[in-house]
């Protein structure tokens, strides 16, 4: 795994259409059905999952192309900073748009009071690890340095 840092401050925003939920609804089930017919992943999350992320107080943006949910991404508050996992973006979007979501997002996030939003990257993912590397503000970090920001939230953030 590769462990990241992104200091909020220095990622530009844009006008894509990118929105925060806090509670299962048809624009958060549409994603992750579209998600689940997509990948080919056994441990991919269902909406009683995203049922208890709610419960244990994490959210997501969904990302929209005319109207139509095309991504999601879930975050758990590690005040100053944000845990975020599990980005999926479909394959049927303009392929233009994911980083403009992805920089969208993340601006959105610093408007909220976050500092440095922290996460990680499999090793296997070379696409994602290509895509994150040009998000400005990014930094590696040390799998220590990463366990200590994200501290005693591990317990909520494991589905």
């Amino acid at each position: 795994m590769k462990y990241f840092k992104v200091n909020l401050a220095q990622v530009p925003t844009n006008d894509s259409d990118v929105k925060k939920h806090i509670l299962v609804n048809n624009d958060v089930e549409a994603i992750i059905n579209k998600a689940k017919d997509e990948l080919n992943y056994d441990g991919m999350y269902d909406i009683n999952d995203a049922k208890i992320r709610f419960e244990n107080n994490m959210w997501c943006y969904v990302y929209y192309q005319n109207d139509e949910p095309m991504g999601i991404h879930w975050y758990y508050d590690i005040r100053p900073d944000v845990y975020g996992k599990q980005l999926f973006i479909s394959k049927h979007r303009d392929g233009k748009l994911s980083q403009q979501w992805y920089e969208k997002n993340l601006s959105m996030l610093y408007n909220e009071g976050y500092e440095n939003y922290v996460f990680y990257v499999d090793d296997w993912n070379e696409r994602s690890l290509n895509k994150v590397q040009r998000l400005p503000g990014i930094q590696s970090i040390s799998v220590h340095m990463f366990n200590e920001m994200i501290g005693a939230a591990r317990k909520n953030i494991q589905l």
